[in-house]
């Protein structure tokens, strides 16, 4: 990074009250495995909330998870 974009970088940063340490470590953040696992279960309790109009009880959502192969509990 040229010092101009440097100088820029750290003025804005400043201005909203982050550090550059933050901010760096936000952007190169990696989700974990676990944080994967709770994203997939989300979406596939989702879906079959919706599929069934929003009318779906947890014994049925959980026996569909546990059906699912991609998701493991």
């Amino acid at each position: 990074m040229n010092q101009n974009k440097h100088r820029a970088m750290t003025l804005l940063l400043g201005i909203v009250g982050v550090s550059r340490q933050s901010y760096n470590k936000f952007f190169n953040l990696k989700q974990t495995s676990k944080e994967d696992q709770d994203e997939l279960l989300k979406g596939r309790i989702t879906y079959w909330y919706e599929l069934n109009t929003k009318f779906i009880g947890t014994d049925t959502i959980l026996t569909n998870l546990k059906s699912n192969p991609q998701v493991t509990m």
